[in-house]
């Protein structure tokens, strides 16, 4: 794949993560594959994969072996990683009715470049994780029935028991629970001894709290 092709399927890449990548030559990295509604596409534990044409549906599972289903747009990521599925746990993509992906080596990619940073593509990483953790924590909760506060607890265990976010809005949006409701429940979470709030980052503070909250 040469850097042009590179560049329009990923316009996140900024110019010096486009020279970085052709100093090296890992634009051959980076491929193509499509495949359609019949057939059954198993990611790579290493890669990152970023849907380029058509729908994507996956089925994979959460703690305790939850199956869930989750449906992929163009320009969405999903992989082992992004999905916070464990390795040891298949997930299957399928194309609906086909689509194609751009696979993203991402450990042979980093091993490549060393201490160096490739922006776009971290940023890119770092957003889809909160994404797809989004949606399998309204997936989990829409099949155990949480409350609020077990919502709020466990989407914050998903992405590491830490979140920063840039305005209310932009929590709402994370969260998509009203911002009133949410004030109140984080607020009842710190009196309650498990989450801090500094400045605009919220932080579990005793998981061992938190997962007896999840418990009931």
């Amino acid at each position: 794949m040469n850097i042009e092709q590179l560049s329009e399927l990923m316009p996140q890449l900024t110019s010096e993560d486009l020279n970085i990548i052709s100093s090296r030559s890992l634009n051959n990295y980076f491929t193509l594959q499509s495949f359609s509604g019949d057939e059954i596409f198993i990611p790579k534990d290493d890669c990152l994969y970023i849907v380029v044409e058509g729908r994507v549906v996956i089925t994979g599972f959460i703690e305790d072996h939850l199956e869930v289903t989750m449906e992929f747009q163009e320009g969405d990521c999903l992989g082992h990683l992004e999905l916070l599925v464990d390795k040891s746990l298949d997930i299957i993509l399928k194309g609906m009715p086909s689509a194609t992906v751009l696979e993203v080596p991402m450990i042979r990619i980093m091993d490549s470049i060393g201490a160096q940073t490739l922006t776009g593509l971290n940023n890119l990483l770092n957003k889809a994780i909160v994404k797809n953790a989004l949606k399998l924590i309204k997936k989990h909760a829409a099949k155990v029935n949480l409350s609020n506060e077990q919502y709020v607890v466990d989407f914050l265990i998903s992405t590491g028991g830490e979140i920063t976010y840039t305005s209310n809005e932009d929590l709402v949006q994370m969260l998509h629970i009203e911002i009133r409701t949410l004030q109140r429940i984080i607020k009842k979470l710190i009196a309650g001894g498990i989450l801090e709030k500094e400045g605009r980052t919220l932080r579990i503070i005793d998981m061992r709290l938190a997962r007896e909250l999840l418990k009931g």
